[in-house]
């Protein structure tokens, strides 16, 4: 009997939920007509691979044989060209980062660009030197000026000699090796440090075909390089930027090349409007329109990005709403 009446109690309960009418609220709830709608910043931000070109392995040489008694040199530190890194049977050498190689010994009246070089770098660190690719007495003074920081008993006769300087490719290039330990003997020539190659250039290798027109730019361990419109870096100066990133460092290459992946970006954003695809009518190519309150209005598609669309157009980043159901008798005209 018991049993009989939980039965009926129970199909009463599910014909009760069969028949139960919707709450008004839900009844009254149908497609969405509008959907909201707010401007942004469009840079078109795409992921690409950089491949930089790059020189050999660079180094330190010694001018001098003998036994290194002071050294600067540690793996993943700077060489600083003014300063002397390395020491060899008590002699402080001098370290010189010049455009041009220091390969002689230079004497009054010599010229040529290395001489240029030297006179360049005497003056960036501070000496007062005039730059004229000719050796003066000014010249010869500023050096020596310079070399009595680091040995003040260096003597110095009427000419500037090569075994008392080390050449640097560049002011503080960061060194990868160390192959000589302290109380080596060294010959002359050999190598005293290692550093990364030079960037020769850089370029995009995949540029999206479909990528917004305008001025571009990459980013690379948050810093930012401006690119020509074929993806290449050609500021000696961003080159030489792009080389002390740890991405550049990390990609290394015996084969000549470092290749990896960076940000592709317009340098000015394009005010654009977010929407929903499904508020455009009448696409073909890039153009298309879209309503707003039935009034139509003409845009250009420049993008899109995980189910959203990026339009412009005249008089359009005032709207706040678009029409998601738009009437496709309007004209787009």
């Amino acid at each position: 009997m018991l049993l009989a009446v939980m039965v009926v109690g129970l199909f009463a309960f599910a014909l009760g939920l069969s028949v139960a009418p919707k709450p008004d609220a839900l009844a009254s709830l149908g497609p969405a007509r509008s959907a909201t709608v707010s401007p942004t910043n469009f840079k078109d931000s795409r992921t690409v691979q950089i491949a930089v070109e790059q020189s050999g392995p660079q180094v330190v040489t010694s001018g001098v044989e003998g036994v290194v008694t002071a050294s600067a040199c540690s793996e993943g530190r700077p060489l600083q060209s003014g300063a002397s890194p390395f020491a060899v049977d008590g002699i402080p050498l001098l370290g010189l980062a010049t455009e041009t190689p220091l390969w002689r010994d230079l004497h009054v009246g010599e010229s040529g660009e290395d001489v240029r070089a030297l006179q360049t770098e005497l003056t960036r660190l501070g000496h007062t030197v005039e730059v004229t690719g000719t050796v003066s007495f000014g010249t010869v003074d500023a050096f020596a000026a310079l070399l009595t920081t680091t040995d003040p008993d260096a003597a110095m006769g009427p000419a500037i000699h090569l075994k008392r300087i080390v050449w640097l490719p560049r002011n503080e290039p960061v060194v990868i090796r160390c192959p000589v330990a302290l109380g080596s003997r060294i010959n002359k020539g050999q190598s005293l440090a290692d550093f990364p190659p030079l960037a020769t250039g850089a370029r995009v290798t995949n540029i999206p075909s479909d990528a917004a027109e305008g001025k571009r730019r990459i980013i690379v361990d948050a810093s930012a390089f401006a690119v020509s419109a074929d993806g290449r870096i050609e500021d000696p100066a961003a080159l030489t930027g792009l080389m002390r990133l740890p991405s550049f460092a990390s990609a290394q290459s015996t084969d000549g090349q470092a290749g990896f992946a960076a940000k592709y970006e317009l340098t000015e954003g394009v005010p654009v409007l977010s929407v929903p695809p499904s508020a455009l009518f009448d696409v073909e190519d890039s153009d298309g329109c879209l309503t707003s309150g039935g009034v139509v209005h003409r845009v250009t598609v420049v993008g899109s990005q995980l189910g959203t669309t990026f339009v412009a157009g005249e008089g359009i980043m005032h709207l706040t709403e678009v029409d998601l159901a738009p009437d496709l008798a309007a004209s787009c005209s």
